[in-house]
């Protein structure tokens, strides 16, 4: 991790096994972006689609994984 966040490689929106940032972050963020909060202040009608992740790591090829890791300086 402290090579990823040292070279800037992982982007704001990452939650994933990042110190401080969970799923519930995640949920507060959205709910709080304008529209969203908007939305449940007049009481009308949002539409939202949750998607789970989970094990994600375990649908993708390892050696594709590896390779990525490699190409961002993740050795060892």
């Amino acid at each position: 991790m402290s090579h990823l966040d040292h070279h800037n490689i992982l982007t704001d929106a990452q939650r994933g096994f990042c110190k401080q940032r969970s799923c519930e972050n995640q949920l507060i963020l959205t709910l709080t972006v304008r529209d969203h909060g908007q939305s449940i202040e007049e009481k009308s009608h949002l539409y939202v689609i949750l998607l789970d992740f989970s094990k994600a790591c375990h649908k993708v090829p390892h050696t594709s994984l590896l390779l990525k890791a490699i190409y961002y300086g993740v050795t060892g």
